[in-house]
């Protein structure tokens, strides 16, 4: 799919977690993950808008939120859809009383975060109980990878129906899926006691995305 760049420029959409969006950048380098994250520099490379509306902490609910409820209608209008699913442990929930969504995981991680105090700071100390149950009744790894597959399955076959070029990155430590990129698998260059690309390492993984797109554009 080519467009006349003389007249109109390609369009790139990207979503994902804090692997997409450039966590750890600012924090560590000072830099601002917009101008050396690897969507930024696969973009740059092509030519092409860059439209990343990755979170840190984001959940593969929130990934199928965006393409198929808040951008259902505008997702045609991309030249080339890259969707990064993250941990099967995640998730989110909306909240009337504060009119917006919230991201959350498996308890162990809130607890290493101070993620939990925030949320009983905002709902009372009943959530932790709740979120408790849940962590450790319901939201176990297998349904989580379990939803996460039915997440991967769900994205390729409304893209390919679409007919649009893509690619899917995974955060995933087990084989249950075969994504084009997974970022758990690939080596580049981390940020030390963090795990996150570091500058270099957004440049290594945009080289090889890079190879992969000029496949499919």
């Amino acid at each position: 799919m080519e467009k006349d760049q003389r007249h109109q420029r390609l369009k790139f959409y990207f979503d994902g977690d804090s692997f997409t969006y450039g966590g750890g950048l600012k924090k560590k380098y000072g830099a601002d993950p917009r101008k050396v994250r690897w969507s930024k520099t696969v973009s740059d490379h092509f030519g092409a808008e860059e439209v990343n509306i990755a979170k840190s902490g984001a959940s593969n609910d929130r990934v199928l939120r965006h393409l198929f409820n808040d951008n259902f209608d505008s997702i045609k209008d991309y030249d080339f859809i890259f969707i990064q699913l993250t941990f099967p442990i995640r998730n989110e929930f909306w909240s009337d009383k504060f009119n917006r969504w919230f991201s959350y995981s498996l308890i162990k991680d809130f607890i290493k975060s101070g993620e939990m105090d925030k949320y009983e700071k905002h709902f009372g100390p009943e959530y932790s109980a709740w979120f408790d149950y849940y962590a450790s009744r319901i939201c176990t790894m297998k349904h989580g990878m379990s939803r996460e597959l039915v997440a991967y399955n769900s994205i390729v076959s409304y893209l390919k129906l679409l007919d649009k070029p893509f690619l899917i990155l995974g955060l995933s430590h087990y084989d249950h899926i075969d994504y084009d990129f997974n970022l758990c698998r690939e080596k580049y260059d981390r940020i030390p006691k963090d795990g996150h690309p570091s500058v270099h390492g957004h440049n290594q993984i945009a080289e090889r995305i890079i190879h992969k797109v000029k496949d499919k554009l």
